[in-house]
């Protein structure tokens, strides 16, 4: 990223705030999920979800951007970020949740 161009200053913004609004909400379901608060999670998991898409998508207008402005060339958006919501993510999230979250 160039330090003169504004416009990779403000998608590097947008990214940094969907990432953190996105791990803030994971952290909030794990913590629901230590506490078997089914409630919280069925409010919580629609929003990560979506926080997680906009994550996946400031991360793309950002490469995008780098990749036609500067030359840059990033690799593709890793593969899981695109099946958030599916029911292969949920499989991946149901199998390692438990190690990042320990026993209840």
């Amino acid at each position: 990223m160039p330090g003169s161009c504004k416009e990779c200053h403000c998608l590097w913004a947008a990214h940094a705030e969907a990432t953190l609004s996105h791990v803030k909400g994971v952290n909030r379901q794990q913590i629901a999920v230590k506490e078997h608060n089914a409630a919280v999670l069925a409010i919580l998991d629609p929003l990560v979800l979506e926080a997680g898409a906009l994550r996946t998508t400031t991360l793309q207008a950002l490469r995008d951007h780098e990749r036609a402005a500067h030359s840059v060339d990033w690799p593709a958006v890793p593969r899981v970020a695109l099946l958030v919501g599916s029911s292969m993510f949920d499989e991946l999230v149901s199998r390692v949740l438990p190690f990042i979250v320990g026993p209840f």
